[in-house]
Protein backbone atom coordinates (compact mmCIF):
# COMPACT_ATOMS: atom_id res chain seq x y z
CA UNK A 1 0.00 0.00 0.00
CA UNK A 2 1.49 3.31 -0.46
CA UNK A 3 2.00 5.80 2.04
CA UNK A 4 -1.24 8.49 0.85
CA UNK A 5 -3.63 5.55 1.01
CA UNK A 6 -2.45 4.50 4.65
CA UNK A 7 -3.06 7.78 5.68
CA UNK A 8 -6.22 8.66 4.13
CA UNK A 9 -7.48 4.91 6.10
CA UNK A 10 -5.68 5.91 9.09
CA UNK A 11 -7.36 9.37 9.13
CA UNK A 12 -11.09 8.09 8.61
CA UNK A 13 -10.07 5.13 11.27
CA UNK A 14 -8.78 8.19 13.68
CA UNK A 15 -12.14 10.50 12.76
CA UNK A 16 -14.51 7.86 13.47
CA UNK A 17 -12.99 6.39 17.01
CA UNK A 18 -12.99 9.96 17.68
CA UNK A 19 -16.42 10.77 16.81
CA UNK A 20 -17.68 8.37 18.68
CA UNK A 21 -15.87 8.65 21.92
CA UNK A 22 -16.90 12.38 21.65
CA UNK A 23 -20.57 11.26 21.06
CA UNK A 24 -20.56 13.13 17.72
CA UNK A 25 -22.03 9.83 15.92
CA UNK A 26 -25.58 9.41 18.52
CA UNK A 27 -26.07 11.75 20.91
CA UNK A 28 -26.45 10.04 24.37
CA UNK A 29 -29.34 11.59 26.82
CA UNK A 30 -27.72 12.70 29.82
CA UNK A 31 -28.33 10.41 32.74
CA UNK A 32 -31.37 11.24 35.01
CA UNK A 33 -29.99 13.54 38.08
CA UNK A 34 -29.54 11.15 41.01
CA UNK A 35 -32.84 11.01 43.68
CA UNK A 36 -32.83 13.58 46.21
CA UNK A 37 -31.12 11.90 49.74
CA UNK A 38 -34.01 10.17 52.04
CA UNK A 39 -33.76 12.22 55.09
CA UNK A 40 -35.31 9.70 58.16
CA UNK A 41 -38.60 10.94 59.89
CA UNK A 42 -38.31 12.33 62.99
CA UNK A 43 -39.55 10.48 66.02
CA UNK A 44 -41.00 12.32 68.97
CA UNK A 45 -39.34 11.48 72.57
CA UNK A 46 -40.71 8.09 74.12
CA UNK A 47 -42.90 8.97 76.76
CA UNK A 48 -42.18 8.58 80.23
CA UNK A 49 -42.52 5.08 81.81
CA UNK A 50 -41.44 5.94 85.13
CA UNK A 51 -45.13 6.39 86.30
CA UNK A 52 -48.72 5.43 85.80
CA UNK A 53 -50.86 7.71 83.78
CA UNK A 54 -54.53 7.80 84.46
CA UNK A 55 -56.13 7.13 81.21
CA UNK A 56 -60.27 7.29 82.14
CA UNK A 57 -58.97 11.24 84.16
CA UNK A 58 -61.04 14.24 82.75
CA UNK A 59 -58.76 16.93 81.70
CA UNK A 60 -59.82 20.98 80.85
CA UNK A 61 -59.09 21.80 77.05
CA UNK A 62 -58.41 25.78 77.13
CA UNK A 63 -59.61 27.33 74.48
CA UNK A 64 -57.67 29.47 72.14
CA UNK A 65 -57.60 33.18 72.59
CA UNK A 66 -59.17 33.96 69.19
CA UNK A 67 -62.45 31.27 69.32
CA UNK A 68 -66.06 32.69 69.99
CA UNK A 69 -67.86 32.69 73.17
CA UNK A 70 -68.55 29.57 74.40
CA UNK A 71 -72.41 28.59 74.47
CA UNK A 72 -73.41 25.92 76.75
CA UNK A 73 -77.02 26.68 75.06
CA UNK A 74 -80.46 27.29 76.68
CA UNK A 75 -83.34 25.18 78.31
CA UNK A 76 -87.01 26.45 77.38
CA UNK A 77 -89.25 24.33 79.22
CA UNK A 78 -92.75 23.74 77.02
CA UNK A 79 -95.39 22.32 79.79
CA UNK A 80 -95.53 21.99 83.42
CA UNK A 81 -95.28 25.09 86.07
CA UNK A 82 -92.04 26.57 84.10
CA UNK A 83 -94.01 27.13 80.95
CA UNK A 84 -92.42 29.36 78.27
CA UNK A 85 -89.33 30.36 80.41
CA UNK A 86 -86.33 29.87 79.16
CA UNK A 87 -82.92 29.58 81.18
CA UNK A 88 -78.89 29.60 80.09
CA UNK A 89 -76.97 26.86 81.05
CA UNK A 90 -73.60 27.73 82.66
CA UNK A 91 -70.57 25.92 82.45
CA UNK A 92 -71.03 24.59 86.07
CA UNK A 93 -74.39 23.01 85.49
Amino acid sequence: MNNRKQQWILAVVLSSLLALVMGCEKKKTPPPPPPPPRVAPQMPPPMPTDRTVDLSATIAISPGIDTSPISYGKIKFVSGALTGQQFDVKPEG
